[in-house]
This record gives C-alpha cells, sequence and structure tokens, in this order.
C-alpha cells in the first residue's frame, strides 16, 4: 500500500486537473494515480480541507471523493507535535504561526509513513528538517 498525504496546493494542483486547466505534469500524473490504483491511498489533514474549500460546484466539489482522498481529523497529540515542530524553526512567531497547517500536514504524514505531496516544498523541507524527520515531499 502507498500512501500520501496531500496539502493544500495539491488539492488546488488536482481541482485545476478536474478543470482542465494545468500543464503540471506532477498534477496529472497524480490525479490519474488516485483515480486508477486501489493500492494508493491519499490522506489530507482537516485543516488542509478548510483552507482548501470555497464552496466548489459540480464536478471540482466531488474531488474528494472522486480521488478517495480520506480526510484526517486533528487530535490533541497531532496539534501538540505540530506546535513542537513550529518551535523547532528559525523565525519569529507570526512566521511560524503562518507555518501551522505546513506542521500538521507533516505530522499526520509522518504519523503513517506517508509520502507528501506539496505546492510549499520550501517551508515544508524547512519544517522537516528543523525537526529531524524523515520524510519525502514531492512538489505539485
Amino acid at each position: 500500500m502507498v500512501g500520501l498525504t496531500l496539502d493544500t496546493g495539491a488539492l488546488i494542483a488536482l481541482e485545476a486537473v478536474e478543470r482542465g486547466k494545468t500543464g503540471n505534469q506532477t498534477a496529472v500524473r497524480l490525479a490519474k494515480m488516485l483515480a486508477t490504483r486501489d493500492d494508493v491511498r491519499a490522506h489530507t489533514p482537516s485543516v488542509v480541507v478548510g483552507e482548501w474549500w470555497r464552496g466548489q460546484r459540480g464536478k471540482v466539489a466531488q474531488l474528494l471523493t472522486r480521488f478517495r482522498i480520506q480526510i484526517q481529523s486533528i487530535e490533541l497529540e497531532d496539534a501538540q507535535s505540530a506546535g513542537l515542530i513550529l518551535a523547532s524553526v528559525d523565525g519569529s512567531d507570526e512566521r511560524r504561526r503562518g507555518m501551522l497547517v505546513d506542521a500538521l500536514v507533516l505530522v499526520t504524514a509522518v504519523t503513517r509513513g506517508d509520502v507528501i505531496y506539496t505546492s510549499d516544498i520550501d517551508d515544508l523541507s524547512a519544517l522537516r528538517d528543523a525537526a529531524g524527520l524523515h520524510v519525502k515531499l514531492f512538489r505539485v
């Protein structure tokens, strides 16, 4: 079984594929993989859905179901782990607060042993490296 965790940028990229408005070949390959392979399981933290959702309609509104993306609730332990990751990053508190969703993406992916698809590879790499975590990141 292959596990993937998707961040907000990955959902936006999949949305663009659904609308037929992307030249992003990684996003096209990701969409094909999610739609056709039963051995792939995609997850996204609930906070990512909140960041992505803007009242989409039609085909795009069904994206989470179509690609069988499982929504993971954030538990206290996840939030605490994300806070520890943020504390390990250099920078202002304001910068760190802006990285909270990224930290939660990392926590949920590491917990399951997933790889991460992201459009924000710089911030996720910084968080991963500062916390000493081992997770593969793919730019979408």
